[in-house]
């Protein structure tokens, strides 16, 4: 008889702070449940026209919107940024600038520039953040595991809800962010707000990306039922977008969607999983997931948004229950309920 192992595994790796990009730019997702007032407008489009304009009529600003050059806040110098993502065509577009006139290059250029352009009549906005690592207060982890043999109860490190730390918006002196995750079928929108003291820079030295979150809050559940499994979130310091998630807050909005299990009486009722050695089972559970399309339910969402202004509160509910639906869909492989489980809000 074989006894099972505990073992760790690493299934991914953080990227280095160096490499995350200082701006990102947002699906039409996030945006949709939040509504910018005419003065916000401009200025929270205007970045993405001035990129627009700047990679349009200079190979220079073309090359570093590309990121091929990667510009020193501190030095002003410009530095070479090539892997093994990076077309041949731009390799050799930023050794020799004269291959801007060659045809099949310049009609590379024409394509990336005309996609830009789609992007940003579409309504995506370009902001200052990226998008990095879930992850939880793992001090706070340790003292639930340990809490017995240190004698007090686990207080993690992060101490109030929407308390996070990020070693990369502390370099950046920012106070608050907007927490985003996708696909954001409702109102995912969270403010986070950095701390940094002694004991987080102690024990989180190492952790020079990702965003760390703490256990007073259902920040997790905010975002789309968002895990600490190699989930990434989108976080930006842009005024307006804080604004906008704050208005909508105060206006009742944004509040927790989540499912309520309700306990069957009878045993035809009870939704039953499978075995993990059932492997014929399983293998039934992944195709039926594949037929799964979580686009057709975040279209579905996306309709529904545009509708809004018809009948707000009778549309808002609708909303609510797709959250559930696409979370359902996400994870119908994983957690084998069903979509028909009540739905509660909190």
């Amino acid at each position: 008889m074989s006894c099972y192992k505990r073992t760790f595994n690493i299934v991914s790796y953080g990227v280095h702070p160096e490499d995350l990009s200082d701006k990102t730019m947002l699906s039409y997702q996030p945006e949709q449940s939040l509504n910018f007032t005419d003065e916000e407008i401009p200025e929270v489009s205007g970045t993405g026209i001035d990129i627009y304009k700047k990679v349009s009529s200079n190979i220079d600003e073309f090359l570093k919107y590309r990121r091929l050059i990667e510009t020193s806040d501190e030095t002003g110098g410009a530095t070479e940024n090539i892997d093994k993502y990076t077309p041949p065509y731009y390799v050799a577009l930023l050794h020799n600038k004269d291959l801007f006139y060659d045809k099949y290059v310049h009609s590379k250029i024409e394509e990336d520039i005309k996609k830009l352009k789609n992007n940003i009549l579409s309504g995506k906005l370009f902001v200052r953040g990226n998008y990095q690592v879930f992850i939880p207060d793992l001090y706070g982890l340790a003292e639930w595991a340990f809490h017995d043999e240190l004698g007090y109860e686990p207080r993690g490190l992060l101490r109030k809800p929407y308390h996070i730390y990020s070693d990369w918006w502390n370099d950046r002196k920012a106070v608050t962010v907007d927490i985003m995750r996708n696909p954001a079928v409702g109102m995912e929108h969270r403010i986070g707000h950095l701390r940094n003291n002694h004991e987080l820079k102690k024990w989180f030295k190492f952790q020079t990306t990702g965003i760390v979150t703490g256990m007073y809050d259902t920040l997790a559940l905010a975002l789309n039922g968002a895990d600490y499994d190699g989930d990434t979130v989108c976080t930006s310091d842009n005024v307006h977008l804080i604004n906008a998630v704050k208005r909508e807050f105060k206006a009742g909005n944004g509040r927790l969607v989540v499912k309520k299990i309700v306990e069957s009486t009878t045993e035809k009722e009870v939704s039953k999983g499978i075995q993990i050695s059932d492997r014929a089972a399983l293998m039934r559970v992944n195709q039926m997931s594949f037929k799964n399309s979580i686009g057709h339910v975040i279209d579905r969402e996306t309709d529904l948004w545009s509708c809004i202004n018809l009948d707000k509160e009778r549309i808002k509910k609708y909303i609510m229950v797709g959250v559930i639906v696409g979370s359902e869909t996400i994870d119908f492989a994983i957690i084998l309920t069903q979509i028909e489980n009540t739905c509660c809000i909190r």
